[in-house]
């Protein structure tokens, strides 16, 4: 029944109980040999996917732009960096129990091929451990969190719910000011305010390409806030107008052949001003 549920009509009675049923089975299973093979699968999924410790901001991003988003809004990921954090806001429809337990799965996606989708929402979700121990996830009802490492590699699957006493209070307010968007806190692994984390965290701000908006199809802002230094900076996109090729039907580029190429002039707004491109497809 919960399957059937939109993100708004989830309780916070039924999407703790759906936490802690998860909990439940995840820390009774206790067949060893499937056990050590799971942990196994789980230790190297990270590695074998992500070579990049900043990896898993592209799939954070992919993972927005393939979200569902009510007509009213301008899909939008705001990226929020301190000392000791990273926190991600989307104002997307929210989760829903299959994304929950995809999130909670070894291997498992909620996309098909059909949805043209670039991200994996549950095998993405795996590679915030390269920034975090503790990734806490709060969208509508839905308040858990994960800790790693546990008694073994299951706690990579195995969330945690939290109560609203749970939620630092670094994040809090942004937390409760929107509290309809999805919320998905890293507390950095890196010992706070070290080179080494201030390097991370820079590596993390350099990895938002402005041009990385220009083929999504529904991503259209993206906000970098860097408390550290009071920063902040803004990207958008804007389609101004379509375009297409009328003088060839096909173009020859490196070894592939494209045919009837149609475009939209597509239009991004940064700190530096504004940079105009044709984008086909």
């Amino acid at each position: 029944e919960l399957q059937k549920l939109s993100p708004n009509e989830i309780t916070k009675e039924q999407a703790e109980k759906c936490i802690r049923e998860i909990f439940h089975r995840r820390t009774t299973f206790n067949d060893n040999d499937m056990r050590k093979s799971i942990c196994g699968s789980l230790k190297n999924l990270g590695s074998d996917l992500y070579s990049s410790s900043v990896h898993f901001l592209h799939e954070l991003i992919q993972n927005a732009e393939d979200n569902f988003y009510d007509n009213s809004m301008i899909p939008c990921l705001r990226i929020e960096l301190n000392h000791n954090y990273i926190l991600l806001s989307n104002n997307e429809q929210g989760l829903r129990a299959k994304d929950v337990l995809a999130i909670c799965s070894l291997a498992v996606t909620t996309k098909t091929n059909l949805q043209k989708h670039i991200g994996e929402k549950g095998v993405g979700f795996k590679s915030v451990f390269v920034a975090s121990n503790q990734p806490m996830l709060i969208s509508h009802a839905w308040k858990f969190c994960f800790q790693v490492p546990g008694i073994d590699a299951m706690s990579y699957i195995t969330p945690l719910w939290i109560t609203d006493q749970d939620i630092p209070e670094c994040i809090a307010e942004q937390v409760s000011t929107y509290a309809q968007y999805t919320h998905l806190y890293l507390p950095l692994k890196l010992e706070t305010q070290t080179s080494e984390a201030n390097l991370f965290l820079d590596q993390v701000i350099k990895a938002v390409d402005p041009c990385v908006l220009l083929n999504m199809r529904q991503l259209k802002r993206l906000e970098i806030i860097d408390k550290r230094q009071n920063k902040e900076t803004l990207i958008e996109k804007q389609c101004i107008g379509s375009t297409a090729l009328k003088e060839q039907s096909n173009v020859t580029f490196e070894d592939f052949t494209f045919f009837n190429l149609t475009g939209s002039i597509m239009q991004l707004h940064t700190s530096t001003g504004y940079n105009t491109f044709r984008v086909y497809t």
